[in-house]
């Protein structure tokens, strides 16, 4: 079944002609009659619809689309929605306007320098992390499958997954474009090896590796199925002497036979490359330093959780960061890259109310600071000790003592007087966060009622464990704050975005988020009584401390269930 042109698909989305397609799908060209957009639309083939398990395939297909248009990020193909039409289902895509580095080559007849092609192994290498990270594989990793966009032709982009492509694994796979075979590891398409070894991380990684040799010789390694045959691999560096012995020896253990002594992750791959993995995961636009302050990073571990509450996924990450210097106190401000993402819950979330409607909305935040804690009590005196600005502030509001403790019994107007006599001290634009800034920070590029998941744990939080959320497990019950960075943080470097302290944002209070910014705008009316608060404290129920968890106290209170944190646009 193919589609025709002028075929109009939810009242929203027009054929406007069909590319050439795979082995498995098909891809169109289309336009959304209601942004003016162009927009790409993949399918199954007829080959793959006139199949005995065509249902079965379909509703593959349709699960990884789904999967895909969670992931945000500058170096992925963004998946809008799912349409069908006569029982066949198409994956709305981003129209990525530019060529494909297969083409580059090809036009420009040499490889490219070193230093360019890391470049673009570095963003690819980010977006598959993003993409293990989530349990799934690209598993067609290839010059033809990386685009450089026409509007800034040194980003790339990563296409055409090869979705349908597992749905073929363990028969031997029929590769229709040419270089292909070239690209693909043993496991992915030798009958016996298959049986003994799954694809996994290592299987993108023999893909990344091979594109980047394709990249820096100007030609085709070796398909795997020949080396097996006693074919050798020549390295990248007999191939062209420009490029340097460490990655060339780099490519050449991530293209090993066995997955065993093949770079197992990505971000191991970029490591022997001299590279790394830039923070956060998933931005679309990079950080740029502010003031030209030089960053640092700390290394810290976080941890992913299903609905029971059981740890599934342990990762290490190196976020970066600067130094406040206060009388002495340091205030550690974390460097959150921008980025496009979807606010607010989703209506399948457990429990969601009307404060977080509508349904999610796209919202664009640039680059920006945070601290890494809420602010200290320690942190207060220092600043409380700076010269007043508009107001007096008690140099030791907090009920739980200590100094690592979060400050709290501050009202959003003392938040307000702690920025302004920070600011003036420093002369950067410190304040809350926007309600937008705050969301998008705390979910830490997740898509869960939790940046650690589906649930919430105390041995990761400090809420009321008496409460449980999805399928979790009772807990501890506190019944106090905890010193900053007890548990542990976000995969953006943040901690305790979660529990411990409700957290002032900038913005008045709105019942719900109609009309609400596209960006981090703030919402703010200076006279309005009530100001809005994110994240919960240990006196909730984990319910309240979910990412698009909203709620609204008046600006004067305070209590020991509310504290903040401070936010520093990056210009």
């Amino acid at each position: 079944m193919l589609w025709q042109s002028g075929l109009i698909l939810n009242n929203t989305y027009r054929i406007d002609r069909q590319f050439d397609g795979g082995s498995v799908g098909v891809v169109y060209q289309a336009t959304d009659l209601k942004q003016n957009r162009t927009v790409a639309i993949k399918t199954l083939n007829p080959t793959q619809t006139a199949g005995d398990r065509f249902q079965q395939k379909q509703v593959n297909f349709i699960n990884e689309a789904m999967k895909l248009a969670k992931l945000q990020h500058r170096h992925i193909v963004e998946v809008f929605e799912v349409v069908e039409s006569d029982g066949l289902f198409g994956m709305v895509m981003e129209f990525v306007k530019g060529d494909n580095l297969a083409e580059c080559l090809q036009q420009q007849g040499q490889p490219f320098c070193e230093s360019i092609a890391l470049g673009y192994i570095q963003q690819i290498g980010e977006a598959l992390v993003v993409l293990h990270d989530r349990g799934m594989l690209h598993r067609d990793v290839k010059p033809l499958n990386i685009m450089r966009r026409a509007a800034n032709p040194a980003e790339a982009v990563l296409i055409d997954f090869g979705l349908a492509r597992e749905l073929e694994f363990g028969v031997t796979q029929t590769f229709t474009n040419v270089g292909t075979p070239a690209y693909a590891a043993p496991e992915q398409f030798h009958q016996q090896r298959e049986a003994q070894v799954k694809p996994g991380a290592y299987t993108d990684v023999y893909g990344l590796a091979a594109t980047l040799y394709a990249l820096l010789t100007n030609k085709n390694p070796f398909p795997a199925e020949f080396r097996l045959q006693g074919a050798s691999l020549i390295p990248p560096h007999q191939q062209n002497r420009a490029v340097s012995q460490r990655v060339s020896q780099a490519i050449v253990r991530g293209m090993a036979l066995e997955p065993s002594e093949r770079s197992a992750t990505v971000g191991e791959f970029l490591e022997d490359l001299g590279l790394g993995i830039r923070q956060p995961a998933s931005p679309t636009t990079s950080p740029t330093t502010i003031a030209k302050i030089p960053l640092q990073r700390f290394r810290a571990n976080t941890v992913e959780l299903d609905r029971r509450g059981n740890i599934t996924q342990r990762r290490t990450i190196h976020p970066e960061y600067f130094t406040e210097q206060i009388n002495g106190i340091g205030i550690d401000m974390v460097s959150i890259a921008g980025g496009r993402f979807l606010m607010e819950s989703r209506t399948a979330e457990t429990d969601r109310n009307e404060r977080e409607s509508p349904q999610p909305h796209h919202v664009m935040i640039p680059a920006f600071f945070m601290s890494r804690f809420a602010v200290t009590q320690a942190q207060w005196r220092a600043v409380a000790q700076l010269p007043p600005v508009k107001e007096h502030l008690d140099p030791d509001p907090a009920n739980f003592k200590g100094d690592q403790r979060p400050v709290e019994q501050v009202s959003w107007d003392d938040a307000q007087e702690f920025c302004r006599r920070l600011s003036q001290a420093t002369g950067k634009a410190y304040q809350l966060p926007s309600e937008a800034a705050w969301e998008y920070a705390c979910r830490a590029g997740s898509m869960t009622p939790f940046a650690f998941g589906a649930t919430l744990s105390t041995d990761l939080a400090n809420y009321d464990g008496n409460y449980v959320y999805a399928d979790g497990r009772q807990g501890l019950r506190r019944q106090k704050t905890t010193p900053v960075g007890t548990f542990v943080p976000n995969t953006w470097g943040l901690y305790d975005m979660h529990g411990n302290v409700w957290e002032w944002c900038e913005d008045s209070w709105r019942g719900s988020h109609n009309d609400a910014p596209v960006d981090d705008s703030v919402c703010l009316e200076r006279s309005s009584e009530f100001k809005i608060l994110h994240g919960g404290s240990w006196n909730d129920i984990p319910w309240s401390c979910r990412s698009t968890n909203r709620y609204y106290f008046s600006r004067g209170l305070r209590l020991n269930l509310i504290g903040f944190r401070l936010f520093l646009p990056n210009t």
